[in-house]
Protein backbone atom coordinates (compact mmCIF):
# COMPACT_ATOMS: atom_id res chain seq x y z
CA UNK A 1 0.00 0.00 0.00
CA UNK A 2 1.29 3.57 -0.84
CA UNK A 3 1.73 6.09 1.67
CA UNK A 4 -0.29 8.99 1.05
CA UNK A 5 2.54 11.56 0.56
CA UNK A 6 3.34 9.27 -3.01
CA UNK A 7 -0.16 8.90 -3.52
CA UNK A 8 -0.16 12.68 -4.00
CA UNK A 9 3.12 12.91 -5.82
CA UNK A 10 1.44 10.14 -8.00
CA UNK A 11 -1.29 12.04 -8.53
CA UNK A 12 0.32 14.93 -9.71
CA UNK A 13 2.70 13.59 -12.02
CA UNK A 14 -0.30 11.68 -13.56
CA UNK A 15 -2.35 14.93 -13.96
CA UNK A 16 1.20 16.75 -15.41
CA UNK A 17 1.64 14.22 -17.83
CA UNK A 18 -2.20 14.49 -19.00
CA UNK A 19 -1.41 17.90 -19.40
CA UNK A 20 1.14 17.85 -21.41
CA UNK A 21 -0.38 15.30 -23.61
CA UNK A 22 -3.51 17.32 -23.95
CA UNK A 23 -1.53 20.36 -24.80
CA UNK A 24 0.64 17.95 -27.31
CA UNK A 25 -2.67 16.94 -28.72
CA UNK A 26 -4.05 20.21 -29.04
CA UNK A 27 -0.98 21.66 -31.06
CA UNK A 28 -1.09 18.80 -32.93
CA UNK A 29 -4.71 19.31 -34.10
CA UNK A 30 -3.99 23.44 -34.39
CA UNK A 31 -1.32 22.65 -37.01
CA UNK A 32 -3.23 19.62 -38.73
CA UNK A 33 -6.13 22.26 -39.05
CA UNK A 34 -3.38 25.02 -40.60
CA UNK A 35 -2.75 23.08 -43.22
CA UNK A 36 -6.06 21.94 -44.15
CA UNK A 37 -7.51 25.18 -44.26
CA UNK A 38 -4.72 26.84 -46.16
CA UNK A 39 -3.40 28.92 -43.40
CA UNK A 40 0.15 29.00 -44.23
CA UNK A 41 2.52 31.97 -43.29
CA UNK A 42 2.39 34.72 -45.90
CA UNK A 43 4.30 35.21 -48.48
CA UNK A 44 6.85 37.52 -48.88
CA UNK A 45 5.33 40.55 -50.40
CA UNK A 46 6.04 41.57 -54.59
CA UNK A 47 8.02 44.47 -55.11
CA UNK A 48 5.99 46.62 -57.66
CA UNK A 49 7.48 46.72 -61.83
CA UNK A 50 4.91 48.91 -63.37
CA UNK A 51 1.97 49.31 -65.46
CA UNK A 52 2.10 46.77 -68.13
CA UNK A 53 2.30 47.79 -71.95
CA UNK A 54 -0.49 45.97 -73.93
CA UNK A 55 0.36 47.35 -77.40
CA UNK A 56 4.04 46.28 -76.56
CA UNK A 57 2.70 42.85 -75.46
CA UNK A 58 0.86 42.35 -78.71
CA UNK A 59 4.18 43.60 -80.74
CA UNK A 60 6.35 40.75 -79.22
CA UNK A 61 4.03 37.75 -78.83
CA UNK A 62 2.50 38.38 -82.26
CA UNK A 63 4.33 40.81 -84.82
CA UNK A 64 4.30 43.90 -85.92
CA UNK A 65 1.05 44.30 -87.71
CA UNK A 66 -1.02 42.89 -84.61
CA UNK A 67 -2.34 45.49 -82.29
CA UNK A 68 -4.07 45.95 -78.80
CA UNK A 69 -8.13 45.84 -78.11
CA UNK A 70 -10.09 45.89 -75.65
CA UNK A 71 -13.64 44.16 -75.96
CA UNK A 72 -14.52 44.25 -72.60
CA UNK A 73 -15.16 45.80 -69.00
CA UNK A 74 -12.52 43.38 -66.96
CA UNK A 75 -8.72 42.54 -66.98
CA UNK A 76 -9.51 39.74 -69.25
CA UNK A 77 -10.86 42.00 -72.47
CA UNK A 78 -7.88 42.62 -73.76
CA UNK A 79 -6.88 40.97 -76.67
CA UNK A 80 -4.54 41.02 -79.78
CA UNK A 81 -6.33 42.10 -82.87
CA UNK A 82 -4.92 41.05 -86.13
CA UNK A 83 -5.70 44.18 -88.92
CA UNK A 84 -5.58 41.57 -91.81
CA UNK A 85 -8.73 40.19 -90.39
CA UNK A 86 -10.94 39.97 -87.52
CA UNK A 87 -8.93 37.33 -85.42
CA UNK A 88 -8.47 37.98 -82.20
CA UNK A 89 -5.91 36.54 -79.49
CA UNK A 90 -5.20 36.31 -76.14
CA UNK A 91 -2.20 38.47 -74.16
CA UNK A 92 0.02 36.26 -71.61
CA UNK A 93 0.59 38.60 -69.86
CA UNK A 94 2.83 37.26 -67.17
CA UNK A 95 5.28 37.16 -70.61
CA UNK A 96 4.69 40.93 -71.53
CA UNK A 97 5.53 41.88 -67.60
CA UNK A 98 9.09 39.53 -68.30
CA UNK A 99 9.56 40.37 -71.55
CA UNK A 100 8.83 44.91 -70.65
CA UNK A 101 11.01 44.84 -67.70
CA UNK A 102 13.51 42.07 -68.79
CA UNK A 103 13.04 39.98 -65.49
CA UNK A 104 12.68 36.56 -66.07
CA UNK A 105 10.98 36.52 -61.70
CA UNK A 106 8.28 39.52 -63.14
CA UNK A 107 4.69 38.20 -62.83
CA UNK A 108 0.81 40.32 -63.94
CA UNK A 109 -1.16 40.80 -61.31
CA UNK A 110 -3.92 43.03 -61.35
CA UNK A 111 -5.81 45.14 -58.35
CA UNK A 112 -9.45 44.66 -59.63
CA UNK A 113 -11.28 42.67 -61.76
CA UNK A 114 -13.66 44.94 -62.97
CA UNK A 115 -10.91 47.18 -64.14
CA UNK A 116 -8.91 46.59 -67.57
CA UNK A 117 -6.80 48.99 -66.61
CA UNK A 118 -5.13 47.46 -63.40
CA UNK A 119 -3.07 44.87 -64.47
CA UNK A 120 0.84 45.57 -62.88
CA UNK A 121 4.06 43.78 -62.80
CA UNK A 122 5.67 42.83 -59.92
CA UNK A 123 8.64 40.25 -59.25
Amino acid sequence: MRSPATATTTKQRSSRGTKRRLASFAASLLLASVGMFGLNAAPAQAGYLGGVNMEMACLFQYGVQWNEGLFGNDVMSWKCVDPTCCYLASIDVDRACRTQYNNINAFALYSSYHNPYSWFCAD
